[in-house]
């Protein structure tokens, strides 16, 4: 195996793992590289400005602004349109609905946008390919986790979607639950690939707090994505393009990871129920102990 394979072996296993080591993420480092880590480890792999960039995904202090915190992320694949696509991209950030202006400021444009062709010019292939170099923007802290809230909230909107009969099926509403659950906090990513610039048709990505995938969906350019900043910042991110967004494999009804995390939204309803039923047993009990008195 390749030093190159061993990393993205590495990379992979990074990205994946529900509970990194929070010495990962510490600040000043547990640990200091020695020089030659430095240059046949870390060099070979990315650049200072990477690594700088690195750490404000990572929210180390001193790199990631206090003040802000971003809905979205952009991420540019394709660069071989030349001077004419700097130009279009250029605009596509700087034009912008008068009554919302920018969800991304320009002062944070250096790690929100990632827009450099020595660094991510991926032509055709898939935008994860960014996280071989960045898993950072995939995995933002220790703690990647599915966790007891989660679970709540999962089951709060899978109800919620049930009440307004928004789904065919018991079962759908509570998955859509999970996936809005797991994307929650989450920023997500607006992908400026080949379709971008040929066809004007960015992808919007929901991702989960792996960066996996949990829908898909276009936005026209331009128009529909200062749509979807201005519903950014309105708070209406769960509208829209959500809606009707394609789900991810992973995160269909017998994907690999809806398989685990729909079980523990039906579980944690189960026990609502019981416990509602106990609940309405005793108060029934009681009234039936007041008749007697």
């Amino acid at each position: 195996m390749t030093a190159d394979e061993q990393r993205k072996k590495v990379v992979a296993a990074f990205v994946d793992e529900d509970l990194l080591d929070e010495d990962l993420f510490a600040f000043p480092p547990t640990r200091t590289p020695t020089e030659s880590e430095i240059t046949e480890i870390l060099a070979p792999w990315r650049p200072q400005k990477l690594r700088h960039i690195a750490a404000a995904h990572a929210r180390i202090p001193g790199f990631f602004p206090t003040d802000f915190s971003p809905f979205y992320y952009i991420v540019r694949t394709y660069y071989d349109g030349g001077a004419e696509d700097d130009v279009k991209f250029r605009k596509w950030l700087d034009d912008s609905d008068e009554d919302w202006g920018h969800c991304i400021p320009r002062e944070h444009e250096w790690f929100c946008v990632l827009n450099d062709p020595e660094l991510f010019n991926y032509g055709d292939d898939h935008w994860t390919r960014v996280y071989e170099v960045l898993p950072e923007l995939a995995s933002r802290g220790p703690d990647c986790r599915f966790t007891e809230e989660h679970i709540i909230w999962g089951l709060s909107w899978g109800q919620s979607y049930r009440d307004s009969e928004e789904y065919s099926s018991d079962e759908e509403n509570l998955a859509e639950g999970v996936r809005a659950a797991a994307s929650k906090d989450e920023p997500w990513l607006v992908v400026f690939d080949l379709d971008a610039f040929k066809e004007e048709r960015a992808k919007l990505i929901y991702r989960d707090r792996k960066g996996y995938p949990i829908k898909e969906t276009v936005l026209g350019m331009p128009e529909g994505y200062e749509d979807f900043r201005g519903r950014c910042s309105r708070g209406a991110t769960f509208e829209g393009y959500w809606e009707h967004a394609v789900v991810a494999n992973m995160y269909e009804r017998k994907g690999k990871i809806m398989k685990k995390l729909l079980p523990l939204v039906k579980e944690a309803e189960e026990k609502e129920r019981a416990e509602e039923k106990e609940g309405k047993e005793m108060q029934d009990q009681t009234k039936e102990e007041k008749v007697y008195v």
